[in-house]
């Protein structure tokens, strides 16, 4: 019995495993809608599709310059690395701590503006705004700030 537990606890252990950044290539984009309106699906999986397809070669962590938060038709968290790619985790589920990028009313903390992060990041189950115009919300892996870590220079 206890090799019959300890077997469908390491069935567990991998299964939780292989859901994470490494392996995100591999999965059926099914994987990565947890909530989302019928009508919506097909548009949901192309969105989904481009941002696997832009996240695959990104280093874990990386470094960005934190280059500011808008709104546009959405809400964006922008950095920018070395080689001018934007990276928007608007979308994403993000933990940023103790540091405030910018305050209740979206104005930029100046603080953190046009300076250096090393971000740590991967595929979390977000909440946003999707398809078409009408912003249904979804709910959806998304790339994420797990952590921020400032450069001093």
């Amino acid at each position: 019995m206890k090799q019959i537990i300890t077997v469908v606890l390491l069935f567990i252990s991998f299964s939780i495993f292989s859901q994470s950044k490494l392996n995100v290539d591999k999965w059926n984009i099914d994987n990565f809608i947890i909530e989302c309106p019928k009508k919506y699906r097909v548009e949901l999986k192309q969105y989904i599709e481009h941002k696997r397809e832009q996240w695959k070669n990104v280093s874990n962590p990386f470094t960005a310059i934190y280059i500011g938060n808008d709104i546009g038709d959405y809400h964006h968290i922008n950095f920018k690395d070395s080689k001018g790619r934007i990276y928007d985790f608007g979308f994403g589920q993000n933990d940023l701590e103790h540091i405030s990028l910018f305050d209740k009313k979206l104005n930029d903390n100046p603080e953190y503006l046009g300076k250096s992060f090393k971000i740590f990041w991967d595929w979390k189950i977000s909440s946003f705004p999707c398809c078409s115009g009408e912003y249904e919300i979804v709910k959806a892996y998304h790339p994420s700030i797990l952590k921020l870590e400032i450069i001093k220079n």
